[in-house]
């Protein structure tokens, strides 16, 4: 068997057969069922998915899966993703940690605003020129622009509606959200539709289906991913000529998020710990949820919240957010002209942020992080912008929970989703790997904007050279051996005298919320850098699983993933101590002003052969807005800008 699967001699063709009937009983074996035959799909059929049985050089069962495209990931990049490479014409397959049609953000939420600008008509200018500012500046614009351009031409809210899904309209039949201008939003996109239609459409999609690392073939394309089954905890090949990563975000690991648990970097860390470089790492994504009365107490280790309530800033809900004393503090920052083309959401978070700086937060966790939202009279608010989100979430959590909301609700921010975008072709989002398109969640407040925008441009791409393309790239049996003696090891580890693994997810997590918490300094993000570094030495080498199941086994999942959050988290303290600024969403206290003379640019943070990590400056892509004219709208002379400058009320 060592012989016939040498290790380059899965080369290329169909899938192989050719373990035959010794791996069909092998994996009948550890999983106590004929895994590889039965994964746990929604829906079946669709060419090129064809399941072949093959054991590694180190005896582990795998079956291979085949298509044109190989997806991973059932958010909302994902869908989008292979619902336009199927209707290009390649077979697709798509894989998805979580259950089909409620995965990745979009499926936590259920609901997703969703901003667009497809109605725009200037080859995608003013689009971009709106995102430059709502990136602060930070910003490849000639991404952005052709992101805006894949709005225009792929139209997303037809899709969206085609999928089945009803948007929310009001008594004028128009579609509630803002709906002028070149850039609109749309609330309530429910993206499990999508996943519906995938599944009706026959598309293979294997849900509950952790990517542990991606494959490459000898001249270093993407070849493939290789996953476990959630379910069962048999091992999986997904093998392609393209491969898309739309495995969102790594906010799980913050420890504070109304985030996807699945968001914990399984993308980020397959590249990261090759030694590839990412930029914006240090930039959260924050919104604001209700914690009534005691809000997170993490220094008591409890990690509890009472009622959780999402309370995103944009829109007109700005001036609902009250420092303690119960004063607006928003209105005045608004008002001033010269801060008109500042989006909503980085005003109010730049304002919040002077609050907290002058002490007249709430108590929070109890480190002065806490604001109030203002609840009174929200249900007679005209039904427009996110309102009726709101009023739904207030009303049904009321009726189902028991719950009375106070008028003043406090809040603390938490981060809803993280950023960090590694090497990219900027017209179809390929990275450096051939054959590998990345679509992570990009640093903008209009995250569903480039989510989508990117996986229509990734799935074009990738679908059309796919097609061109008549050999699938060849794989080595000998990397999945490296990588499934592993992910089993984990789980086979003796548990005595060890680290439970899902106390060393809590451990990252505690770390992270502690030295990068809306409010940073030098002294906390040291304190975090140096407990990762002895997580990573001490922990992860203990780290164990007590449940020892192959079915849902929570401990072997956490196990899975802590190593690629630990990556993602020193990335993430890396990037920010290197940037010695306030450039909204980013706060420190030590360094309360905006500085484009040194700061106008991106972080580039990677992990060299050596172990060691780096950051390095690189120059924003100014294509469309000049530097010249980022500066004059973002100018740092304003005191606006500085957080150490209170706010004035009105």
């Amino acid at each position: 068997m060592d012989q016939e699967l040498s290790r380059r001699g899965f080369l290329k063709g169909s899938v192989l057969a050719g373990a035959g009937a010794a791996a069909a009983a092998a994996l009948a074996g550890p999983a106590g069922m004929l895994a590889g035959c039965s994964p746990r799909v929604a829906g079946s059929g669709g060419s090129g998915s064809g399941i072949g049985l093959l054991v590694s050089p180190g005896g582990i069962p795998y079956a291979v899966h085949e298509a044109d495209v190989v997806v991973v990931g059932g958010g909302m990049a994902g869908l989008n993703a292979a619902r336009v490479a199927s209707d290009r014409g390649s077979s697709v397959v798509l894989v998805d940690k979580g259950p089909a049609g409620h995965s990745g953000n979009s499926g936590v939420l259920w609901g997703q605003t969703y901003v667009t600008a497809e109605k725009t008509s200037d080859d995608g200018v003013t689009g971009t020129q709106f995102l430059t500012i709502d990136c602060m500046g930070i910003l490849d614009q000639e991404q952005a622009r052709n992101v805006v351009r894949a709005q225009v031409e792929g139209q997303p809210r037809r899709a969206i509606e085609l999928a089945g899904n009803m948007l929310q309209r009001g008594d004028d039949a128009k579609v509630v959200g803002i709906d002028d201008g070149g850039v609109t939003a749309t609330h309530n996109a429910l993206y499990k539709q999508t996943a519906q239609m995938l599944i009706k459409r026959g598309i293979p999609y294997y849900e509950h289906m952790m990517m542990l690392d991606i494959l490459l073939d000898d001249a270093g394309a993407a070849a493939g991913v290789v996953a476990i089954s959630l379910a069962d905890g048999s091992a999986h090949v997904f093998r392609g000529k393209k491969t898309i990563l739309c495995t969102g975000g790594y906010h799980w690991a913050t420890g504070k998020t109304g985030g996807s648990p699945e968001s914990t970097g399984e993308g980020h860390y397959a590249l990261l710990k090759r030694g590839h470089a990412f930029k914006d790492m240090e930039f959260p994504q924050y919104d604001f949820c209700g914690i009534h009365p005691f809000g997170w107490r993490p220094d008591t280790q409890k990690d509890a919240i009472d009622i959780a309530v999402t309370l995103p800033v944009n829109g007109d809900i700005h001036r609902r957010m009250c420092n303690k004393d119960k004063q607006n503090y928003t209105a005045a920052f608004f008002a001033d002209p010269s801060l008109q083309s500042i989006a909503a959401f980085q005003g109010a978070l730049i304002t919040t942020a002077k609050e907290l700086f002058q002490g007249k937060g709430t108590p929070g966790d109890g480190t002065n992080n806490g604001i109030l939202f203002d609840l009174r009279g929200i249900n007679d608010e005209p039904s427009h912008q996110s309102y009726p989100s709101y009023k739904g979430l207030l009303k049904f959590s009321s009726a189902n929970l028991g719950y009375e909301y106070p008028d003043y609700l406090e809040c603390v921010a938490n981060e809803y989703s993280s950023a960090g975008v590694p090497v990219q072709d900027p017209e179809t989002c390929e990275h450096e790997i051939p054959g590998l398109y990345t679509v992570f969640v990009a640093l903008s407040a209009m995250s569903s904007m480039w989510n989508w925008g990117q996986s229509y441009l990734a799935a074009k791409d990738a679908s059309a050279r796919a097609q061109s393309k008549e050999v699938v790239p060849a794989f080595s049996p000998d990397d999945v051996d490296v990588v499934l003696k592993r992910a089993y090891g984990l789980l086979e580890k003796d548990a005595a005298g060890t680290v439970r693994s899902t106390e060393v997810h809590r451990r990252i997590q505690r770390a992270f919320y502690r030295g990068q918490d809306f409010m940073k300094d030098e002294t906390g993000m040291r304190a975090m850098l140096a407990e990762l570094e002895r997580i990573q030495s001490e922990d992860l080498p203990l780290m164990a699983c007590v449940d020892k199941s192959r079915a849902f086994n929570r401990d072997w999942k956490m196990a899975l993933e802590a190593e690629g959050m630990l990556y993602c988290s020193l990335a993430t303290v890396h990037a920010a101590l290197a940037r010695k600024e306030s450039r909204s969403p980013f706060f420190r206290k030590d360094y309360p002003k905006m500085d484009n003379a040194n700061y106008l640019c991106c972080l580039w943070t990677s992990l060299g052969k050596d172990g060691r990590w780096k950051v390095e400056k690189r120059a924003i892509v100014d294509t469309v807005m000049p530097r010249s004219e980022i500066m004059k709208v973002l100018d740092d002379s304003n005191p606006k800008y500085d957080i150490s400058v209170p706010n004035q009320y009105l």
